[in-house]
């Protein structure tokens, strides 16, 4: 806080301005009393004299002072001592020497005293300009310095505020001085300034701190000195030094987290070589820790460096020691380094930059990064073989982007589609579908990008005629494109030939499964069949009616394991080998044991059997004779009690056991009865671990036996068809006879 007092600088003036003063004071003096000597007669005492000493003494110094004594002397010896108007001293007068010697000593005593006085005052003058200079000097510092400054007594008032305080504080001095710092600043109150001052002034013990003071959303850094007048307070705000700091840690961390995460492995080496440091991303690259790597030269022969051609790449060609050696940067060199973690080697792309410090020319470290392009170079080689597999493959081959565009076809799609090269390469995939198939083309397309697919469509030539074709696709990232390769084959043959197997496995699944089969004697009958395989139209199951030589109706029910051709290639040659045993034998027991003598010496492959149910009707009496060979058990539904009869039998199937005699049984179907025969298709329908099941047949046998056949065998493909939640995964075959009534 500047000083408001001035102190006036010493006046000089000239040394004969107080002789002369003095000179004229006595004069003066005498004059007056020697004027007024009759009435007032002053001049006989010296005291008068001694006075105006005393003055030019205290006004002018030592020279005038003793210039007055003289002067009062011979004044007042020769005006006013006897005998009067001469300098002879009183020879013979005591009462003129006292008063001439009283004059001496007195004027000397009081001059030198006066002299000492003005001595001591200029002393105190002096003393007292320089406290002034020395406050004014602290003053003027504490104005100056950068740091905010004020003072506390021990009342917590503010005694003094520079400028810089001021600002800080943003109070003007006039406003704080003779204030309490807590009033002034209630948000001060319980923070960390309130208890690190009372800390000082308590401990008596100088306190440093930094602290956020919310409302100036400033941080200050605050050092603070007690003493027995109160506490001194050194301040600054730092808020800007902080921010920079919480910028530097923000930019570390974000460099810090980018060298951890980034995809491109960086490594740091110093003059001589040796990687002090590398990011988790050169550490996967590179097979290697960094604790590992750490010391290691790139002159090390563990690097197992190569060059594309296979060649070594020499320690002191590896773009950082040539970084190092010309301090110039090196960037795109490729290079393999074997990755001993994955024992590959893995493909890099680096780029070395050398680093210097202030002032230097030389390098102290450099810093590498590479990309792996161990992928990319994956690519190059599969497009190679891709290449080459174009150019000598007899199928068609395209290269697509994923929006269907070609970019390359070779010369098999040249003739087979009937453009030239050019004109493919301007065409999409879209112009070679025939019209009906381009709504799934997207979807064909999105599946072959993601996971590849293999698909029969149809093509169109140049000329607008069609072809069937078989494609496979897959997708790949080629030289940083992604791209889908298409091998295309024209299955024009093969899909004539399968029509014609079609036609012919058609024409057997309806030999092994009759659409309508009939029975005499007023019965009736049902049959249902349904294939439990997509896309497999032959299935491993077979029914028959038929009659025998003496009569008698044959009722075959049967499955083979297993699906398709050969399935239903056993299931044709079981089906007629026993239909020829049944007719000739009319006993289903010798009809069983026969035919599973032919099918095993004609068709014994592992794991391979065949379920049948044969049961031989006389059609009058209702008796039958049945024999089972591993398959689920038939039913009858007696119309007169609605009880059910299970026809078991345990005996196994077909190709199993060799020499097998199979037992026949009797049962008897009386007017009104029906007789239920199904595959495992319809026991075996499950969702999860629950089943149907021959209990599941039962009851629905029983709920609903009393409806015609044909209802009956509906309701029992749909209860199998609900148990398997709509999907039901095996072939599905019953017939049901009913017996007229009485």
């Amino acid at each position: 806080m500047p000083s408001n007092r001035t102190d006036s600088p010493t006046t000089t003036r000239p040394a004969w301005i107080g002789y002369a003063v003095t000179f004229v004071v006595e004069a003066l003096l005498t004059l007056v009393l020697v004027l007024i000597e009759p009435r007032f007669p002053l001049g006989q005492f010296p005291i008068v004299y001694v006075v105006a000493i005393m003055m030019a003494a205290y006004l002018f110094g030592e020279g005038p002072a003793v210039l007055a004594l003289v002067l009062g002397f011979l004044s007042f010896v020769y005006f006013f001592v006897q005998p009067r108007y001469t300098f002879s001293p009183p020879a013979d007068s005591p009462q003129g020497w006292a008063s001439f010697v009283a004059y001496l000593i007195g004027a000397a005593i009081v001059g030198f005293a006066t002299i000492t006085v003005r001595r001591s005052k200029r002393r105190i003058e002096r003393l007292l300009g320089e406290v002034s200079r020395s406050h004014q000097r602290v003053t003027d510092i504490l104005e100056s310095i950068t740091d905010a400054f004020f003072t506390l007594d021990r009342e917590w008032r503010f005694v003094y505020v520079n400028a810089e305080a001021e600002r800080v504080l943003r109070n003007p001095r006039e406003g704080l001085l003779g204030r309490n710092v807590w009033e002034a600043y209630p948000d001060a109150v319980g923070s960390v300034f309130d208890d690190e001052y009372h800390r000082a002034v308590s401990q008596h013990a100088a306190v440093e701190f930094e602290a956020f003071y919310p409302p100036f959303d400033a941080w200050l850094e605050v050092r603070a000195y007690p003493s027995a007048e109160g506490l001194s307070v050194y301040f600054h705000d730092i808020t800007e030094r902080k921010r920079a700091r919480e910028a530097l840690r923000q930019s570390e961390e974000r460099f810090r987290n980018l060298f951890e995460t980034m995809a491109q492995g960086v490594v740091y080496q110093n003059a001589d070589g040796g990687i002090t440091s590398a990011n988790p991303a050169a550490e996967r690259i590179l097979g290697l820790t960094l604790d590992q790597m750490m010391g290691w030269t790139s002159m090390d022969p563990r690097w197992r460096a190569i060059h594309e051609d296979g060649s070594d790449f020499p320690g002191e060609t590896h773009p950082a020691m040539v970084a190092l050696r010309t301090a110039q940067e090196v960037r795109n060199i490729i290079m393999g380094v074997f990755n001993v973690e994955q024992n590959i080697y893995r493909w890099i792309n680096i780029n070395a930059i050398p680093q210097f410090k202030p002032g230097e020319d030389k390098p102290y470290q450099v810093y590498t990064t590479f990309d792996d392009i161990t992928e990319r170079k994956k690519a190059e080689q599969t497009l190679r073989r891709y290449q080459l597999l174009s150019e000598y493959a007899r199928d068609i081959v395209l290269f697509i982007r994923p929006d269907g565009t070609i970019i390359e076809a070779n010369d098999s799609a040249v003739k087979a589609y009937g453009y030239t090269h050019d004109e493919l390469l301007a065409l999409s995939i879209y112009d070679l579908r025939s019209p009906e198939t381009a709504p799934s083309v997207a979807e064909q397309m999105e599946k072959a990008n993601s996971t590849g697919t293999v698909f029969e469509t149809v093509h169109r030539r140049k000329d607008g005629s069609t072809f069937p074709v078989e494609v496979s696709s897959q997708g790949a990232d080629i030289e940083g494109e992604r791209v889908l390769l298409g091998i295309i084959r024209d299955i024009t043959e093969r899909t004539r030939l399968r029509r014609a197997l079609e036609t012919q496995v058609s024409q057997l699944q309806r030999a092994l499964v009759p659409e309508k089969p009939t029975i005499g004697g007023g019965y009736r009958i049902a049959a249902w069949y349904v294939p439990g395989q997509a896309g497999e139209e032959i299935g491993g199951d077979f029914y028959d009616v038929f009659e025998t030589e003496d009569g008698k109706v044959g009722i075959l029910i049967g499955d083979v394991s297993g699906k398709g051709i050969p399935a239903g290639a056993l299931a044709a040659v079981t089906r007629s080998t026993l239909r020829a045993f049944a007719y000739d034998f009319s006993r289903a027991g010798e009809a069983l044991t026969h035919t599973n003598s032919v099918l095993l010496a004609q068709h014994g492959e592992p794991d391979t059997f065949v379920t049948v149910f044969l049961a031989v009707l006389d059609l009058e009496s209702g008796a039958i004779r049945y024999a089972n060979a591993g398959h689920p058990a038939s039913m009858i539904r007696h119309s007169d009690t609605g009880e059910i009869e299970c026809l078991e039998s345990r005996q196994p199937p077909f190709v199993v056991v060799e020499k097998q005699d199979y037992e026949e049984f009797n049962c008897q179907i009386r007017p009104g009865d029906k007789l239920l025969l199904y595959t495992d298709g319809v026991s075996e329908a499950h969702h999860g671990s629950e089943m149907l099941g021959v209990e599941g047949v039962e009851q629905i046998l029983k709920e609903y036996g009393h409806v015609p056949p044909e209802e009956l065998a509906r309701r029992i493909f749909e209860a199998a068809t609900e148990r398997a939640a709509g999907e039901i995964a095996d072939d599905v075959a019953i017939v049901i006879i009913e017996r007229p009534p009485a």
